[in-house]
Protein backbone atom coordinates (compact mmCIF):
# COMPACT_ATOMS: atom_id res chain seq x y z
CA UNK A 1 0.00 0.00 0.00
CA UNK A 2 1.62 3.25 -1.22
CA UNK A 3 0.97 6.57 0.32
CA UNK A 4 1.22 10.26 -1.03
CA UNK A 5 0.69 12.89 1.54
CA UNK A 6 -0.28 16.38 -0.62
CA UNK A 7 -0.74 19.82 1.22
CA UNK A 8 -1.87 23.06 -1.03
CA UNK A 9 -2.62 26.52 -0.20
CA UNK A 10 -4.78 28.95 -1.52
CA UNK A 11 -4.39 32.47 -0.08
CA UNK A 12 -7.56 34.70 -0.85
CA UNK A 13 -7.64 36.54 2.73
CA UNK A 14 -8.32 33.15 4.08
CA UNK A 15 -6.03 30.42 4.72
CA UNK A 16 -7.21 26.91 3.06
CA UNK A 17 -5.07 24.27 3.59
CA UNK A 18 -6.27 21.19 1.54
CA UNK A 19 -4.17 17.64 3.10
CA UNK A 20 -5.04 15.09 1.68
CA UNK A 21 -3.83 11.54 1.53
CA UNK A 22 -3.98 9.22 -1.61
CA UNK A 23 -3.84 5.26 -1.15
CA UNK A 24 -3.11 2.89 -4.15
CA UNK A 25 -6.79 2.26 -4.97
CA UNK A 26 -7.45 5.96 -5.26
CA UNK A 27 -9.06 6.13 -1.80
CA UNK A 28 -8.95 9.80 -1.02
CA UNK A 29 -9.00 11.27 2.63
CA UNK A 30 -9.37 14.82 3.20
CA UNK A 31 -9.40 18.02 5.43
CA UNK A 32 -9.69 21.06 4.97
CA UNK A 33 -8.57 23.77 7.99
CA UNK A 34 -9.51 27.66 7.49
CA UNK A 35 -7.84 30.35 9.89
CA UNK A 36 -6.59 34.18 9.17
CA UNK A 37 -4.30 34.02 12.03
CA UNK A 38 -2.36 31.45 10.20
CA UNK A 39 -2.06 34.45 7.26
CA UNK A 40 -0.93 36.87 9.63
CA UNK A 41 1.90 35.14 11.21
CA UNK A 42 3.33 33.64 8.36
CA UNK A 43 3.31 37.22 6.83
CA UNK A 44 4.87 38.26 9.61
CA UNK A 45 7.44 35.64 9.49
CA UNK A 46 8.75 36.87 5.80
CA UNK A 47 8.29 39.99 6.50
CA UNK A 48 9.70 41.65 9.90
CA UNK A 49 13.71 42.43 10.21
CA UNK A 50 15.51 45.12 11.44
CA UNK A 51 15.58 47.40 8.89
CA UNK A 52 11.97 47.45 8.33
CA UNK A 53 11.84 48.16 12.59
CA UNK A 54 13.90 50.73 11.83
CA UNK A 55 12.10 52.46 8.88
CA UNK A 56 9.23 52.65 10.85
CA UNK A 57 11.29 54.43 14.03
CA UNK A 58 12.51 56.91 11.28
CA UNK A 59 9.07 57.03 9.52
CA UNK A 60 6.89 57.57 12.95
CA UNK A 61 9.52 60.52 13.94
CA UNK A 62 10.33 61.80 10.83
CA UNK A 63 7.86 61.21 8.25
CA UNK A 64 10.21 60.00 5.72
CA UNK A 65 9.92 56.50 3.73
CA UNK A 66 6.89 54.60 4.56
CA UNK A 67 7.01 51.07 3.47
CA UNK A 68 4.25 50.06 5.43
CA UNK A 69 2.10 51.84 3.70
CA UNK A 70 1.09 54.08 6.63
CA UNK A 71 -1.25 57.16 5.99
CA UNK A 72 -0.74 60.67 7.96
CA UNK A 73 -3.86 60.10 9.96
CA UNK A 74 -3.07 57.04 10.90
CA UNK A 75 0.82 57.94 11.42
CA UNK A 76 -0.22 61.22 13.83
CA UNK A 77 -3.05 58.10 15.76
CA UNK A 78 -0.08 56.20 16.68
CA UNK A 79 1.95 59.32 17.25
CA UNK A 80 -0.49 59.87 19.93
CA UNK A 81 -0.07 56.35 21.15
CA UNK A 82 3.31 56.72 21.58
CA UNK A 83 3.65 59.69 23.12
CA UNK A 84 1.03 59.24 25.60
CA UNK A 85 3.39 56.12 26.46
CA UNK A 86 6.09 58.37 26.90
CA UNK A 87 7.63 56.35 24.16
CA UNK A 88 8.21 58.73 21.36
CA UNK A 89 11.10 60.75 20.36
CA UNK A 90 10.64 63.72 18.86
CA UNK A 91 14.12 64.09 17.44
CA UNK A 92 15.93 60.93 15.38
CA UNK A 93 19.14 62.62 16.83
CA UNK A 94 18.14 61.70 20.17
CA UNK A 95 18.48 57.98 18.75
CA UNK A 96 22.63 58.49 18.41
CA UNK A 97 22.85 58.39 22.00
CA UNK A 98 21.13 55.18 23.03
CA UNK A 99 22.49 52.38 23.17
CA UNK A 100 21.71 49.64 20.04
CA UNK A 101 20.30 47.21 22.46
CA UNK A 102 17.88 50.26 23.78
CA UNK A 103 17.30 51.25 20.35
CA UNK A 104 16.02 47.77 19.29
CA UNK A 105 13.54 47.87 22.26
CA UNK A 106 12.16 51.04 20.97
CA UNK A 107 12.03 49.40 17.66
CA UNK A 108 10.41 46.69 18.82
CA UNK A 109 7.65 48.70 20.86
CA UNK A 110 6.88 50.75 18.30
CA UNK A 111 6.09 48.31 15.71
CA UNK A 112 4.00 46.46 18.30
CA UNK A 113 2.06 49.95 19.09
CA UNK A 114 1.57 49.94 14.90
CA UNK A 115 0.33 46.38 14.89
CA UNK A 116 -2.13 46.93 17.57
CA UNK A 117 -3.52 49.74 16.28
CA UNK A 118 -3.78 48.08 12.98
CA UNK A 119 -5.61 44.71 14.90
CA UNK A 120 -9.30 45.03 15.93
CA UNK A 121 -7.40 45.23 19.49
CA UNK A 122 -6.83 48.97 19.14
CA UNK A 123 -9.54 50.03 21.53
CA UNK A 124 -7.49 48.59 24.31
CA UNK A 125 -5.10 51.50 23.23
CA UNK A 126 -6.84 53.94 24.90
CA UNK A 127 -6.67 52.54 28.38
CA UNK A 128 -3.15 51.00 28.09
CA UNK A 129 -0.96 52.29 30.78
CA UNK A 130 2.64 52.82 30.38
CA UNK A 131 3.35 50.66 33.25
CA UNK A 132 1.19 47.55 31.99
CA UNK A 133 2.64 47.75 28.73
CA UNK A 134 6.44 47.62 29.80
CA UNK A 135 5.99 45.09 32.45
CA UNK A 136 4.09 43.02 29.54
CA UNK A 137 7.62 43.74 27.54
CA UNK A 138 9.90 42.82 30.10
CA UNK A 139 8.50 39.96 30.67
CA UNK A 140 8.42 38.78 27.00
CA UNK A 141 12.42 40.16 27.20
CA UNK A 142 13.13 37.70 30.20
CA UNK A 143 10.62 34.17 27.97
CA UNK A 144 12.10 34.97 24.73
CA UNK A 145 16.04 35.96 24.15
CA UNK A 146 16.33 37.98 20.57
CA UNK A 147 19.62 36.28 19.54
CA UNK A 148 18.85 36.90 15.83
CA UNK A 149 17.00 38.29 13.20
CA UNK A 150 14.27 35.05 13.05
CA UNK A 151 13.39 36.13 16.80
CA UNK A 152 12.10 39.29 16.15
CA UNK A 153 8.58 37.99 15.08
CA UNK A 154 8.43 35.95 18.07
CA UNK A 155 9.69 38.21 20.24
CA UNK A 156 6.68 41.03 18.76
CA UNK A 157 3.76 37.88 18.68
CA UNK A 158 4.15 37.06 22.08
CA UNK A 159 4.25 40.02 23.10
CA UNK A 160 1.20 41.10 21.63
CA UNK A 161 -0.34 38.11 22.49
CA UNK A 162 0.74 39.17 26.23
CA UNK A 163 -1.11 42.47 25.73
CA UNK A 164 -4.33 40.50 24.24
CA UNK A 165 -4.57 38.70 27.04
CA UNK A 166 -4.57 41.44 29.59
CA UNK A 167 -6.75 43.45 27.23
CA UNK A 168 -8.99 40.65 27.63
CA UNK A 169 -8.74 39.92 31.33
CA UNK A 170 -9.52 43.17 31.93
CA UNK A 171 -6.45 43.82 33.48
CA UNK A 172 -6.01 47.43 32.87
CA UNK A 173 -8.99 48.69 34.63
CA UNK A 174 -6.68 48.70 38.15
CA UNK A 175 -3.62 49.71 36.25
CA UNK A 176 -1.98 53.29 37.11
CA UNK A 177 -0.04 55.82 35.16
Amino acid sequence: MKATYIQKCNINGVNVDNNSINVDDNTQIEREIESETEIEIENNKTKLNKTKLNNLVIYMINGQKNEENITEINRAAIIIHLKRLELYFTNIETLNSIPKERILEYELQYWTIKELYFSPYKVYLNTLTRDKFLLKFLQTQKYIKIDSESKLTDFVSYFIKSLREEFENGGNKNATN
